[in-house]
């Protein structure tokens, strides 16, 4: 039985958008919502059980710095996220999550520690995750910058679940518009029926114009391996690729547009499953 969609978690809606969405360029620090409309729908095809649907997502995200001495400052923030899809299979879920703790910040270096616990719910049933996130920022210079980061997870509730990561990332300012970046995360995730372990590989570009627009090109390439975590069979294999395209410019009282448009390849195992998906939309912030 499907979790009873509960709008009220979120003020704001992203409406009727085929295909899964994808973030816009991060506005400017404070609370925001997102409104998304949809301009192409989803194209899938191979022999998935998938077929084109309606995606719907609510999300509210609110963040706030508190300044405690000279380098040291407090980070909160918040989210809520619904989703709903509707078509052969009705899907549904939604998300909860709190998380704080202390950046600080040491001539060129930049460490923060933020504590998270989140709860997520679908038609399945619902957990509780408690994740610790620490990442560590260094500047090489004017216009470069290196960024480590690691993520434990761990599920308070329910059947025995973990998700851990790693990555490293590099950018590179080539002048006041133009950027390039980079970087390879690794991650493992570990169930009592699944154990999954995915490599990825990302590269992007971005610029920016007088007036506020900015836009930015990454693609990215993903190689996943599954299966018992007894090791009792053989693992399954799968690869996706992506390219993203968005855009955002600044309105007036805050507001900001963003656009999208997103292709990506899933190639599950052999080659037979092969998933390739389009999708594009509008994005609608507002700060407060």
């Amino acid at each position: 039985m499907p979790l009873p969609f509960r709008p009220s978690l979120v003020t704001c809606l992203l409406a009727a958008a085929c295909g899964v969405p994808v973030a816009a360029p991060a506005a400017p620090p404070g609370a925001s919502g997102s409104l998304l409309f949809p301009l192409l729908p989803t194209n899938l095809s191979g022999t998935s059980l998938q077929r084109p649907g309606e995606l719907r997502e609510n999300r509210l995200h609110g963040e706030r710095l508190l300044p405690l001495t000279a380098g040291l400052q407090w980070q909160t923030s918040t989210d809520l996220r619904g989703v709903r899809h509707e078509e052969i299979y009705p899907w549904q879920s939604q998300s909860v999550s709190l998380s704080t703790g202390p950046t600080l910040k040491l001539g060129q270096t930049e460490l923060a520690i933020p504590v998270l616990s989140s709860h997520e719910a679908d038609g399945l049933g619902g957990n509780h995750w408690r994740t610790a996130s620490p990442r560590l920022t260094v500047a090489l210079g004017p216009n470069d910058r290196i960024r480590l980061e690691a993520r434990i997870s761990r599920n308070a509730s329910g059947p025995r679940r973990s998700r851990q990561s790693a990555s490293v990332s590099w950018k590179h300012r080539i002048n006041e518009r133009w950027a390039l970046s980079t970087g390879l995360s690794h991650s493992r995730n570990l169930s009592e029926a699944e154990l999954r372990d995915t490599a990825e590989a990302h590269a992007g570009i971005d610029a920016s114009r007088p007036g506020g627009l900015s836009w930015s090109l990454t693609s990215r390439i993903s190689g996943s391996t599954y299966g018992m975590p007894q090791g009792t069979d053989m693992p399954t294999r799968g690869q996706t690729t992506s390219l993203l395209l968005s855009t955002r410019y600044p309105l007036h009282g805050g507001w900001w547009l963003g656009s999208e448009l997103r292709a990506s390849q899933m190639i599950n195992g052999t080659g037979m499953q092969a998933v390739s998906t389009q999708s594009a939309g509008l994005r609608l912030f507002k700060n407060f």
